[in-house]
Formats: C-alpha cells, structure tokens, sequence
C-alpha cells in the first residue's frame, strides 16, 4: 500500500509536534516543516522528478484548524497525555470538565 505525500507530511508533522512536547500553538509550522523536509527528501530520491512540488498545506485541513480552533488542539493535547500517562482519554477529559466546573485553571 502507497502512501499518499500528504499522508506522509501528516505523519511527519506529528511526529515534529510529539518532538518539540505537544505545543498547542505551532501546528502550521509544524506541517510547512514537514513538508519542506518530505518535498527535499522526494527530490533527493529523484532528481530529475516531473512531481509538481507539495502544497504547504491543504485548502481544506487548513480552515478545519481555524473553524475549530484551541478545542482541535487541547483534544490533541489530551489524546497525547493519554497516551504518555497510559490513562482513558475519558478520564482525563472528565477531569477537565470537572476542574471547569469548580472554577480552576487547567494549564
């Protein structure tokens, strides 16, 4: 199975958002990083390449990010904690909820 170039900036660009600790604020740089790295990797394995060259960012994905905004990120966030800590992703988003209800702040 082929992977398509914007699978593999995906993977990359998370990889890169995993590496730097999660931030919530950098997922555009993220991705133009990851793009310019699988765009020189792709012209290094052929030189002579008719590829047109990668899009910095999908149309679509790009106002998906704006629509949704911090809420996209912190569920990110959470999933990732999630996955560090070995916990249910419920678990700590019932957390949240609870500490938003008491009034405190979750940083």
């Amino acid at each position: 199975m082929s992977t398509t170039p914007e699978d593999r900036i995906r993977q990359r660009a998370y990889e890169l958002w995993e590496r730097e600790g999660c931030p919530v604020d950098r997922s555009e740089a993220h991705w133009r990083q990851a793009a310019q790295e699988i765009n020189d990797e792709d012209s290094q394995t052929s030189p002579v390449s008719a590829k047109s060259p990668i899009r910095s960012r999908p149309r679509r994905q790009a106002s998906e990010d704006r629509r949704n905004g911090p809420k996209a990120h912190a569920l990110k966030a959470a999933e990732a904690a999630a996955r560090q800590y070995g916990l249910a992703l419920s678990d700590i988003l019932e957390t949240l909820s609870q500490e938003k209800k008491k009034g405190r702040r979750t940083s």
